[in-house]
């Protein structure tokens, strides 16, 4: 969404404020017409009259590509000059009383639904505030379907003159759902994305990420979690949900369900990690049943640690392997590259404890079969 200039806005308020005349210095469209003269004073100078009287009294098709507002009632008999200029007058008063409104819905652009383009507000929570706001729009759209529907406009692009003013008043639900709709489907198709690429990894590669693992485990769940989630949101929109928020999840759950089958007929444990080391297996074993898992196996990369020195003295060593466990409840297993750390504690001539850093949920696993 783009954001609206602050300069128009804040160059009307000046103007309603200072009174009568000053809605001649209103800036205008090149080629639009001067706001209709206040009175027989404001006219005495020869000049002002007939600058108003040269001009048609509204401004001309405005740029915007939003949705046409709906049809304002029919207007009544015709208004002079100085009952037009009322109206004008009458409406940026009530416009710049609905300021923040009027901005955050003129930011939703027409432009930022074409293919290709990111949402700039990719979940429900995105669109509460402009919610919000728009309904403070109701007043002021009822009052373009009626009494401002001959009230004259000199700059069709300034919010705070009825062309465009209106416009987003009467037609903020049609803007926002159109950019809800967007967002809604956007966000889904790039969740189902994600794991048909977490799939591939799987059938190609025989990898797993925790998140992945959960998420496909349920996929039709998750598309029916994340369309409780619009359905406020589109509810107050008075629109449903888009109708492809789920398109494809069933297909995915079944390819998942397959390629993990397949992986976990295949021994993927390194027959590289042969070596061992009671306290560096001890220390896997011990992070491994805390992230929740049962260990089968346990084998080093290397015969020795990686020492690192400050000069020559010794400062810190680790060493590698990998852990083949089990999950509670799962039909296959998996394989984590694990790594033990110890410091060395200066004046004792030794290494401390050893550690190891688990972080399951980000961690990549291997899916293997289990010995």
């Amino acid at each position: 969404m783009k954001y609206a200039s602050a300069i128009a806005p804040s160059i009307v308020l000046l103007l309603v404020g200072c009174g009568p005349l000053a809605h001649f210095d209103a800036p205008r469209a090149p080629g639009a017409a001067a706001p209709p003269a206040a009175s027989s004073a404001a006219t005495s100078s020869g000049t002002t009259e007939a600058r108003a009287a040269d001009q048609p009294a509204t401004g001309g098709a405005s740029a915007s590509a939003e949705p046409k507002p709906a049809a304002p009632a029919k207007p009544g008999p015709a208004l002079s000059q100085e009952e037009q200029k009322k109206l004008w007058d009458a409406f940026g008063v009530e416009a710049h009383a609905v300021d923040r409104a009027l901005v955050l819905v003129s930011m939703f652009h027409e432009e930022d639904l074409k293919p290709g383009k990111i949402p700039h507000t990719p979940n429900p929570d995105g669109f509460v505030d402009a919610i919000r706001e728009g309904k403070k729009l109701e007043p002021l759209a009822e009052a373009c379907r009626g009494k401002y529907a001959q009230a004259p406009t000199y700059d069709a692009k300034s919010l705070y003159e009825p062309k465009r003013g209106c416009e987003l008043a009467t037609s903020w639900k049609i803007i926002v759902g159109k950019h809800a709709a967007f967002a809604a489907s956007y966000g889904a198709k790039a969740r189902l994305s994600n794991l048909r690429a977490a799939t591939k990894n799987l059938e190609e590669k025989g990898t797993l990420y925790e998140h992945d693992q959960k998420a496909l485990a349920d996929v039709d769940g998750a598309s029916q979690k994340a369309i409780k989630a619009w359905e406020p949101i589109f509810a107050q929109l008075g629109q449903e949900p888009p109708k492809d928020l789920a398109a494809g999840a069933g297909d995915l759950a079944q390819a998942w369900n397959e390629a993990l089958k397949k992986a976990s007929a295949v021994d993927r444990f390194p027959a590289s990690s042969s070596f061992h080391d009671a306290e560096v297996e001890a220390a896997f074993r011990d992070a491994s049943t805390r992230a929740g898992f049962t260990v089968s196996r346990v084998g080093l990369v290397a015969n020795e640690w990686e020492v690192e020195k400050d000069g020559a003295l010794p400062v810190h060593r680790k060493r590698s392997g990998h852990v083949l466990v089990r999950g509670k409840d799962e039909s296959f297993c998996r394989i984590y590259l694990l790594t033990a750390n110890a410091d060395y504690v200066p004046g004792t001539g030794k290494f401390g404890k050893s550690s190891v850093f688990f972080d399951r949920p980000q961690f990549e696993a291997l899916v293997s079969r289990c010995k």
